[in-house]
């Protein structure tokens, strides 16, 4: 495999809108995982090995190293504000609230990555972490988008966080049907050979457990705010208000409407383009599936009573040997 391979795997279609220049290669220390695992995934995927593929997707995704180096020495400051999520728990959803709010409602871009850094996946057609990209709204603020457990984040009083927890039985349901898009042929594994791998941590996403764990230890920290996905869908608006007070963005009334209406489901979905993730060579990107419904509770009616309750008893079981108090059964159970 030569770069050009490797480009095609860690990116997208580029994008210029705020003129930066992109990285042509992974950085140095990021080249050693692309060169022993990315060849051996993209052959299991070939040959149909999904469950290789997926071991060798955690190695890429949660590579000790990755989590190590992702931030390195930056220093965060006010203009900060760290959108923390396990995977498919409303990520993309919270980046566009933060992006919109930052500009005044008037958020416009050809990519949601030309404005937001991913420090834990340094790839192609991302914006770079150091780039200044606050210097561009109007508040001074940006996002910088994270899936990384809460002892890699790094931690300022002047940066603010915004913390999204997702039932995990949604979480299940959401990445197999996105997994799937990214490696077609991964959803015949079956969804309860992907709930296996989720409770006994070999998915390529991580553990849920520890990401929840760490988190919940911030939460009364002043410029952290813990929101779920549920209560995102329930009242948008309600949300958008606190977050514009937590950041200090204060918007007006009106702004915040605009706000608002650039991040309904539908909206997004309309500009879905915007918000895909890089992709694998050969896979249309026009297949991939990142906003599929956007719904809440999903998992509860889909997955079967005694899938539900096998996941909701692994997380508890998980959190409690981690030496968490995070009130599950209030949250999820």
């Amino acid at each position: 495999m030569n770069w050009s391979d490797l480009g095609l795997f860690f990116s997208q279609k580029p994008s210029c809108y705020m003129n930066y220049r992109k990285r042509k290669r992974p950085p140095l220390w990021y080249v050693p995982i692309l060169l022993t695992t990315a060849p051996r995934l993209i052959r299991a995927k070939n040959k149909g090995k999904y469950e290789t593929a997926m071991r060798l997707g955690k190695k890429i995704l949660g590579s000790p190293l990755v989590k190590k180096r992702a931030f390195g020495s930056y220093h965060t400051d006010h203009h900060d504000v760290f959108v923390c999520t396990y995977a498919k728990s409303g990520t993309y959803w919270t980046m566009q609230i933060v992006t919109q709010l930052a500009n005044r409602g008037e958020g416009n871009f050809a990519h949601i990555h030309d404005w937001v850094p991913w420090p834990d996946f340094p790839v192609d057609d991302v914006v770079l972490l150091k780039e200044p990209t606050w210097q561009h709204t109007p508040t001074g603020k940006r996002a910088i988008k994270t899936h990384l457990e809460a002892e890699f984040v790094p931690y300022s009083d002047e940066a603010s966080y915004l913390v999204i927890m997702r039932d995990p039985k949604d979480v299940i349901l959401s990445s197999f049907y996105f997994s799937d898009s990214i490696i077609p042929g991964l959803s015949s594994i079956g969804i309860e050979a992907w709930l296996d791998a989720f409770i006994n941590n070999k998915s390529p996403y991580g553990s849920w457990p520890e990401h929840i764990a760490g988190y919940w230890k911030w939460r009364d920290r002043a410029n952290v705010e813990i929101f779920t996905f549920n209560q995102m869908k329930r009242n948008l608006a309600e949300t958008i208000g606190k977050m514009d007070a937590l950041i200090g963005t204060e918007l007006s009334r009106t702004e915040l409407e605009k706000v608002l209406a650039r991040s309904e489901f539908s909206a997004m979905k309309a500009e879905e383009e915007k918000f895909l993730p890089p992709t694998p060579p050969g896979i249309d990107r026009s297949s991939l599936v990142l906003l599929r419904q956007g719904q809440s509770g999903e998992g509860k009616s889909v997955l079967s009573p005694e899938q539900c309750e096998r996941v909701d008893r692994s997380m508890k079981d998980q959190l409690e040997a981690l030496g968490s108090d995070f009130p599950y059964d209030s949250f999820f159970g």
